[in-house]
């Protein structure tokens, strides 16, 4: 008998490891490697108790798709929270939350997968598009300008997480400060 069958069962943490796990095959061999047999192995979880939590591939990548989302946003809305209301607050939330310390793994999976999935990539930009409303519907004169400066902050971040470059802390906080400077200055 496996020791799968052995260990008191936990689903939360069994579900938890297994996203860890296909968040990791994700980043070191590319989304396409995912696959059931794979990821219960790495796991350390019979076949049958991944497909409990994820009945198939596509649902097993829905649901790193949703954790990123669930790892991402409340960065956002702490950031939000934190503006002052106006009608650039939504822009300097995204920046921020763009510039957080967010696990790298996620970041670089976020990426992949927005690339990836046309799924997940038009959630991405439902979210995004709903967000620039709340700002533009304010200041449409400012549409144009504060999409050039949450597209600079997400050149930033993909550059990061795709390994292109690497910035230490003075130079990321430089950068933020820099940004926000210039939304501000609109």
């Amino acid at each position: 008998m496996s020791e799968a069958h052995r260990r008191k069962k936990q689903p939360d943490q069994v579900r938890s490891q297994l996203l860890s796990v296909t968040l990791a095959l994700i980043v070191s061999d590319g989304y396409e490697s995912v696959t059931l047999d794979k990821v219960a192995k790495l796991a350390g979880v019979t076949k049958g108790g991944l497909q409990y939590h994820f009945a198939s591939k596509q649902a097993l990548l829905q649901g790193v798709c949703d954790h990123l989302r669930e790892v991402f946003e409340p960065v956002f809305y702490q950031a939000l929270e934190e503006e002052p209301a106006g009608p650039k607050r939504h822009t300097r939330a995204y920046i921020r939350a763009c510039f957080a310390e967010v696990a790298p793994l996620c970041s670089k999976a976020m990426l992949i997968l927005t690339l990836a999935l046309p799924d997940f990539a038009r959630l991405q930009r439902e979210w995004t598009l709903e967000l620039i409303a709340q700002d533009t519907a304010h200041a449409p004169e400012l549409a144009q300008m504060l999409l050039l400066c949450r597209f600079a902050a997400d050149g930033l971040w993909a550059a990061e997480a795709s390994g292109v470059i690497e910035f230490d802390h003075d130079t990321r906080t430089a950068l933020l400060d820099r940004l926000l400077a210039l939304t501000d200055s609109l």
